[in-house]
């Protein structure tokens, strides 16, 4: 073999070899271009998981809340009388006698239908508390309106 062909036969492994070496780094720069994406991507899910999750616990915990009253009665008389609407409308709040459990008396004046409605959903809410007894009965004044008599009783 003369020199020119060695030459020429190294030339053109040079250029398989160099050719090779660009592919290479041109690959290896798009994975780690498309691995740095990915990388932000799962960081960017990670938080929104993170959020959710902190979203989840909170209202796990108001669900705690309203599935179980853990003050007495009275207190939670103050409570619908604050979120239901009802300032003006209780007439009395009697404390029963019952051993066993604790046992209030409310008497409300001049209800609405959406009033009425509010405050059993809103004591059905709760899984200690329970409605023992209710009367209605219409209001003279304003046949729109009701008068209620009810008995709530904490059972746990």
């Amino acid at each position: 073999m003369t020199i020119e062909e060695l030459i020429r036969k190294n030339l053109l492994l040079l250029y398989v070899v160099g050719i090779s070496f660009v592919i290479i780094l041109l690959s290896g720069a798009y994975i780690s271009s498309n691995s740095s994406d990915a990388a932000s991507e799962i960081f960017l899910k990670n938080k929104q998981y993170r959020k959710v999750t902190m979203l989840y616990n909170k209202l796990k915990k108001c669900r705690k809340t309203e599935d179980l009253f853990k003050n007495n009665l009275l207190s939670f008389v103050q409570i619908l009388k604050k979120e239901g609407h009802l300032n003006g409308k209780i007439l009395s709040v009697t404390p029963l006698l019952n051993e066993n459990r604790e046992t209030i008396d409310i008497k409300l004046r001049k209800l609405n239908l959406q009033q009425f409605l509010n405050l059993i959903k809103k004591i059905s809410s709760y899984s200690n508390v329970n409605i023992k007894q209710f009367a209605l009965t219409k209001n003279f004044a304003n046949n729109n309106l009701m008068n209620l008599n009810l008995i709530m009783q904490k059972t746990k």
